[in-house]
């Protein structure tokens, strides 16, 4: 059994709310949320949870930040991994330890029946990593990069330094230039200045990290020679040099920022030992969209081959969405202003907890690609002014996955959103308006919104088993019937096959008795070609033919106009 970290969870930690847990349940995470949102932080706790390592490094109190917590409720997280001995996952809790000479030490302790952790078994014979009343860290090697500090010697020197002036500069550039030229040119392992060695490291990269690293830039490098070195003046710790050779050579000077920045992930990511793990702070800095892909593909390389555990925070689209679901977690702020994490989201869905529509324009999401055709359609019967206000999207996963999971989510970004569902997915029951309902129905909300909206759906409030939750769940439960209950519409027929069919005149009486997916079949059996086609044919003939055809007077499209209309008059209202 490889040796993952299966879950971190978070009684006390930061901003994250009381007992939020972080599932990896998949070899590489990507963390997604806003600036502030907890990403980094998520990170650190990581960093600090194998055997001998301390969060500490990146989180301590100082008199303009300070810790505030005690004895009976430190700053905490209890690490979840898999115990070979006993063949199932373990709970490991780290806190913080007030410690005369260490203010900020973290270290492993007792299990506690608060934090909801299982007993731990008596020591004997036969079982591994466990202590007296603790299990003890997983053991792993970690590898931690933040690339928006993976910086060359010449950047890191040039544009961070101060109290220099530019001439200063120059002249110390100049100086440690032809001292780097030196180790280059004579390959010194070794170079003592004023009593303290300079050099770190000094080779030529291997030929697998060239072709990785022409692989992720897109370009070909025929060598490329690595200094790691404390030849710049001020004591400023390693410093990294790169002289690129590209048929012709350049130092990391003339580099762009991505090249050195991949440079230094790539040699740190090849070395680490199998089944690290490796946090990665933004690793879309300074990468083109087709780099930042290249590397993605590199990462999972990477784990096939050393089966290393990988977790990233990210802001990039192109990475989160080449993503299964469960890889996805996105982090945003509940009515308290706690970190919540979603452990399972779309990449749709979680670049619009990101992403705000413009007040100014109203957004209709659909269920398929066939839906929004049928919509557009209909908008395009609108005055020009009216046309330009909606915009029609598709929001994957079907309709309990749009009005369970995305509805609050864009309940909780003010987002300007309304909801065409297909007509299959109507309960035929009426959506209550909470205001209406007694405090005795609290209790019947989550069977309340099954039966109006077909699912119960995923609130944005913060975990724990506190007697408030309940109270805050039915609030939450309220505020989004009364959110969702003017924004939810139905398209006309069963579903948008049904309409298609309609309008190009298919038998009405068979019409009727035809389920969703007869008439998706009825539909792609008449509009393919003799040859087949492929889903993407079927719905460019269906544009066509609905481009085509005047529907200015069919009742469905008129259905579907309608419905357009009436929320472009509640948004003037």
């Amino acid at each position: 059994m490889l040796r993952y970290i299966s879950h971190i969870r978070f009684p006390n930690f930061k901003n994250i709310a009381k007992d939020e847990e972080l599932k990896l349940n998949f070899p590489l995470i990507a963390l997604v949320g806003a600036n502030g949102s907890g990403k980094s932080s998520i990170l650190h706790a990581l960093y600090g949870a194998p055997k001998d390592q301390s969060t500490s490094r990146f989180w301590f109190s100082t008199d303009l930040d300070p810790i505030s917590d005690n004895k009976s409720n430190p700053s905490r997280y209890i690490v979840g991994h898999w115990n070979d001995s006993v063949s199932k996952i373990v709970e490991t809790r780290k806190a913080r330890v007030s410690k005369p000479a260490r203010l900020d030490y973290w270290e492993p302790t007792k299990r506690t029946s608060g934090d909801h952790m299982e007993k731990v078994p008596p020591v004997k014979p036969g079982i591994t990593g466990l202590s007296k009343d603790r299990w003890n860290p997983p053991e792993k090697d970690v590898v931690y990069i933040n690339f928006k500090c993976e910086f060359g010697s010449f950047d890191k020197y040039f544009y961070f330094d101060t109290g220099r002036t530019l001439d200063e500069n120059h002249r110390d550039m100049r100086r440690e230039a032809k001292r780097i030229r030196k180790v280059i040119c004579q390959n010194l392992s070794s170079l003592t200045l004023y009593g303290y060695e300079k050099i770190i490291e000094n080779r030529d990269l291997s030929n697998k990290e060239i072709d990785a690293i022409s692989t992720i830039l897109g370009r070909e490098y025929q060598a490329a020679r690595l200094v790691r070195h404390r030849l710049y003046p001020g004591g400023r710790g390693e410093d990294i040099s790169v002289l690129f050779n590209r048929g012709f050579e350049y130092s990391e000077a003339f580099a762009g920022s991505g090249e050195v920045a991949i440079v230094s992930a790539v040699v740190k990511i090849m070395a680490a030992n199998n089944e690290s793990l490796i946090l990665l702070d933004e690793p879309e800095t300074s990468l083109h969209p087709g780099a930042q892909v290249r590397f993605l593909e590199f990462l999972l390389k990477q784990i096939k081959v050393k089966k290393h555990q990988i977790v990233i925070s990210t802001h990039s689209p192109e990475i989160v969405e080449r993503l299964p679901q469960k890889a996805i977690k996105v982090l945003s702020e509940n009515v308290d202003k706690k970190v919540v994490i979603s452990n399972e989201c779309s990449p749709y869905i979680a670049f619009h907890r990101l992403q705000k529509i413009p007040t100014d324009r109203i957004r209709v999401v659909v269920e398929d690609e066939l839906a929004a055709v049928l919509v557009r359609r209909a908008i395009s019967l609108l005055d020009e002014g009216e046309r330009e206000v909606v915009d029609v999207s598709v929001v994957p996963g079907g309709a309990s996955s749009i009005l369970g999971t995305y509805g609050p989510v864009a309940q909780h970004q003010n987002e300007n959103v309304y909801f065409f569902m297909d007509g299959d997915q109507s309960t035929g029951n009426e959506i209550p308006d909470p205001d209406d309902l007694p405090a005795s129905k609290d209790e019947e909300l989550d069977e309340i919104c099954s039966k109006s909206l077909g699912v119960s759906p995923k609130l944005l409030i913060s975990g724990g088993d506190d007697p408030s939750q309940a109270a805050n769940k039915a609030k939450a439960l309220r505020s989004y019937l009364g959110w969702i209950r003017g924004r939810l519409s139905f398209l006309p027929r069963k579903s948008p096959e049904h309409v298609v069919l309609a309008i190009i005149g298919h038998d009405e009486g068979k019409l009727g008795s035809m389920s969703s997916e007869e008439a998706k079949a009825v539909l792609y059996d008449e509009l393919a070609t003799p040859d087949g086609g492929s889903a993407a044919d079927i719905l460019a003939v269906c544009k066509y033919k609905l481009g085509k055809a005047d529907l200015s007077e069919n009742t469905d499209i008129i259905a579907i106009l309608d419905l357009v209309k009436s929320i472009i008059k509640a948004e003037q209202e």
